[in-house]
Parts: C-alpha cells; sequence; structure tokens
C-alpha cells in the first residue's frame, strides 16, 4: 500500500469564504487520516455537505494536534492508525487528548481497524461514533451530524 504522508498541517482552501457565503451555521471539521488520497476524499466528500466544511487536515497526530490548538473544530473525524509522537501514539490517544482540552468537541472514529476492542476504545476515550471505512463513507456525513446534537 502506498501510504502518502504529509509532513506539515493542511488546512482546506478557502474555508472561511465558504463558511461567510453558506447562510446557515456549519459544522466545522478536522480530518485526521495519514493516506493523502483517502484523506483528500473524506474532505471532498464532506465538503459537499451544505452544513459541513472542512477547516483542515492533518495526515499525524502530530499535525493534527497543530491544527486543533490553531483552528476552530466543532467535530474530529479520526482514524486509529496514525503516525504518532510518544504522548500520543494513535488516533484513539489523539481523540483522548483532544477532547479533555475542549470538551465541547466532538468526534467520530473512520477507520478500517474494525475489531470490537478498538470500538470500545475509541468510545471510552470519547468518540462519538465509530465507522468502518468499507462503508464508502456514506453514514459519515449523518454520523458527523448526530455527534453534534
Amino acid at each position: 500500500m502506498n501510504r502518502n504522508v504529509v509532513n506539515s498541517p493542511v488546512q482546506s482552501e478557502n474555508w472561511l469564504e465558504r463558511a461567510a457565503r453558506s447562510g446557515s451555521p456549519q459544522l466545522r471539521v478536522v480530518v485526521v487520516e495519514d493516506v493523502l488520497i483517502v484523506r483528500k476524499r473524506i474532505a471532498s466528500s464532506l465538503n459537499a455537505e451544505p452544513e459541513l466544511v472542512v477547516v483542515g487536515e492533518a495526515g499525524s497526530c502530530q499535525e493534527a494536534q497543530a491544527l486543533l490548538l490553531e483552528l476552530p473544530v466543532d467535530v474530529l473525524v479520526c482514524d486509529i492508525g496514525l503516525p504518532g509522537t510518544p504522548e500520543l501514539r494513535n488516533g484513539i490517544e489523539l481523540i483522548a487528548w483532544a477532547l479533555k482540552r475542549d470538551p465541547q468537541l466532538r468526534a467520530v472514529v473512520l477507520t478500517n481497524y474494525t475489531d470490537e476492542a478498538y470500538r470500545r476504545a475509541s468510545l471510552r476515550a470519547g468518540a462519538s461514533a465509530f465507522l468502518d471505512k468499507s462503508s464508502e463513507f456514506a453514514d459519515l456525513p449523518e454520523a458527523i451530524r448526530l455527534a453534534r446534537r
């Protein structure tokens, strides 16, 4: 598998303009996925939803941490298997850190790790939803909307 990892945070282009143009409030989303082509596909899919706007993208726990410290975010969409740091070794630990820092934030896990132990660990860390990537992302927009209710 070709794993394209970006070494610095990448913010979605013109999200401020898009948010300003829409007459309704949008949920601000950060997508954390280490495979670039998958991350871009997720972001594109979410940006097609009128009430969602991807404000940032990251390919590792460290990049995500930098974005979460810098940007206003409503929902974190996060994979489990991510390049980490000694403090944040994977997506589950990133979610726990992010929710401790901002209890209003919501997290949705989108992963290939479908074992029940991963689901339980994600929910214990504070994730609002746990989705399998094989669902073709069809359930992701609704999971994000439900997480914020």
